[in-house]
């Protein structure tokens, strides 16, 4: 460890004992079969643990050495350190930690962030996929739904073998693994759990409902790539070009495998996304596919967003992923038999902010018309008028300038 000196620069921390001897401070995580735990201790000579942190209730670090003096030696007896404590339920507070009698003293009381979520259950899972990989994610359970975030799925390559040459495979043995311990720990029903993710998340939840539409009852992708012939010279992990890995870009594509989904999809997407793996026509495309296929799907657009979302307006997100869930998640409304409810369905809403509830219009009433025709900005102040393709009533989208 470091102590400042009075000239502003940071030398090591030395202590001197009773026995005469000089000692340094060493400070560190210490990775245990138990977890992390700090150590205090020395490679050569003597060495002695003077404080650890008290792990079965709190996680607890060093922040930083503390002392009235700055240029001497320091004693054992003088010695004070700053400690940051978090529990599960506690947010972080900042304590004094003295010697030789070793108190403790809160000396912060910071309120907690939000505190409608001090009581949410979380707890790290793990768990096995079929081929004996080792898998963990968070699992979270607040009142209503159980979210699985974060899981993690390796993609794996054996020998020469390029990984995302099985990567259909492998992502649905994760997929498949998740399901089955959320199922048998309870807290999820087999016919409703639902798939979500952003950018390549999307492009995940796309791949896994054309490819193990039995795992879920619909999904939710929000600004992802789903051609990857329109990014020919590799994306992510893949170095290969279109032209050396045809087939891998083919089975990548969830564009390409349209006509397999039949779950309900909800696609979000910024109208200015300038991410080159995830322009907004990909969105565009990849709707248009699903339509034609008769799949229950959902395109919207937000104006003026790029590949993140940060306009207030954006909010919309959020009740238009409240209202799939609810529709198509708890309902259990997911299994479309008629092309008729598919096609009411089938639509570009292009903007939000919920002004359509405002102006007493349903933004149901949008039809599967291109967005262009949809909404067209007038004037200078590029306000959105919208004009619902089956009733010709015009509406307002403001706040988009």
């Amino acid at each position: 460890m470091f102590r400042r000196t009075a000239m502003g620069t940071y030398v090591i921390a030395k202590i001197k004992k009773e026995d005469g001897n000089t000692y340094v401070l060493l400070n560190g995580m210490g990775a245990t079969p138990e977890g992390n735990v700090p150590y205090l201790d020395l490679n050569t000579g003597s060495k002695e643990r003077i404080w650890e942190s008290d792990r079965e209730k709190y996680y607890e670090t060093v922040v930083a050495l503390m002392s009235d003096k700055t240029d001497e030696e320091l004693s054992l007896d003088q010695l004070k350190i700053l400690t940051s404590k978090e529990s599960k339920t506690e947010n972080t507070q900042y304590y004094l930690q003295t010697w030789p009698e070793k108190n403790q003293v809160k000396i912060t009381n910071f309120p907690h962030p939000y505190p409608q979520l001090a009581s949410l259950y979380k707890e790290m899972i793990r768990y096995q996929r079929k081929d004996g990989v080792q898998l963990t994610a968070n699992l979270y359970l607040p009142p209503g739904f159980a979210i699985l975030s974060g899981p993690t799925i390796p993609i794996i390559g054996e020998g020469d073998e390029e990984a995302n040459d099985r990567y259909v495979e492998q992502l649905v043995a994760s997929a498949e693994a998740a399901v089955e311990e959320v199922v048998k720990r309870g807290v999820a029903h087999p016919d409703k759990i639902a798939v979500g993710g952003h950018s390549y998340g999307a492009f995940m939840t796309a791949i896994l409902l054309a490819h193990a539409p039995h795992l879920f009852c619909c999904g939710i992708a929000r600004s992802g790539a789903y051609n990857r012939t329109l990014t020919p010279f590799g994306f992510q992990n893949e170095d290969r070009t279109l032209w050396e890995a045809t087939s891998t870009y083919v089975e990548m594509s969830p564009f390409m495998s349209a006509n397999k989904i039949k779950k309900p999809i909800l696609l979000i997407h910024g109208e200015q996304d300038n991410n080159s793996g995830t322009l907004t026509m990909q969105s565009d495309r990849f709707f248009n596919a699903l339509k034609g296929h008769g799949a229950l799907s959902h395109l919207v657009i937000l104006p003026f967003e790029s590949h993140g979302y940060s306009a207030r307006e954006s909010m919309h997100v959020l009740w238009e992923t409240n209202r799939w869930l609810q529709n198509y998640c708890v309902n259990g409304t997911s299994k479309v038999d008629s092309v008729a409810e598919a096609d009411s369905e089938n639509k570009t809403l292009s903007a939000s902010g919920g002004s359509a509830a405002r102006e007493g219009l349903n933004p149901e009433g949008l039809s599967s018309l291109p967005r262009s025709l949809l909404c067209k900005p007038k004037g200078k102040n590029k306000v959105y008028r919208c004009t619902c393709a089956r009733t010709g009533a015009p509406y307002r989208l403001p706040g988009m300038a």
